[in-house]
């Protein structure tokens, strides 16, 4: 499916600021059947994930606070800022009916979803990262919410962080997070491609 398909897709959906995701979700079923789509859904934003592309498409639910904006913007400072392996491509697709459409490549699984024979080979195989190191790194997590909304970082995840990138580059993110107040890494929002640790949620929650 090529971008121009996308959005035509998008517009057949013609997908309304406020609707009803029941709504949304029975649209997208009917138009692209249950084997070849899948929807989600958080706090501000909705996807769609399409199975046998290497890309979802995301949108807020608002037109008037979009985090779908703010994960686009997020990853483009995420390259400036030299830490863009941690965070999935991100740009903006299009807009319909005041809402901005988002596409992100696809991760395989958050650590949430992810089985426990994976996890534990990703625990025995990033077993060396230092536990000193990664209370450091929590308590960057904690500066991130600045006292609002505090999240524990999965130990797996940071362990894996370290042993792939080193303490530098970890260190160049969790500046990062802290500047862009990225407080919400529960886990859901982070996950994992390739084997290798990425956000997948970025916009925070305020």
């Amino acid at each position: 499916m090529n971008r121009e398909q996308v959005i035509r897709l998008i517009k057949e959906l013609d997908i309304q600021p406020g609707q009803c995701i029941w709504d949304i979700e029975e649209r997208v079923y009917d138009r692209l059947g249950f084997s070849n789509v899948d929807c989600s859904r958080g706090a501000s934003k909705e996807c769609i994930i399409f199975k046998n592309e290497p890309f979802v498409i995301k949108w807020c639910k608002s037109r008037y606070r979009d985090d779908a904006v703010k994960e686009v913007q997020i990853y483009e400072r995420a390259m400036q800022a030299g830490v863009a392996k941690f965070f999935p491509p991100t740009a903006s697709l299009c807009c319909h009916n005041g809402l901005t459409f988002i596409v992100q490549a696809k991760v395989d699984c958050s650590v949430s979803s992810c089985d426990f024979q994976t996890m534990n080979r990703y625990n025995e195989r990033y077993h060396t990262a230092s536990p000193k190191i990664m209370a450091k790194i929590q308590k960057c997590m904690y500066k991130a919410s600045d006292g609002e909304y505090a999240r524990r970082l999965n130990s797996t995840w940071m362990r894996a962080a370290l042993v792939l990138y080193g303490k530098r580059a970890v260190k160049d993110l969790c500046d990062f997070i802290i500047a862009e107040r990225i407080n919400d890494l529960h886990e859901s929002n982070i996950g994992w491609k390739d084997g290798k640790p990425i956000i997948l949620d970025f916009c925070g929650y305020r």
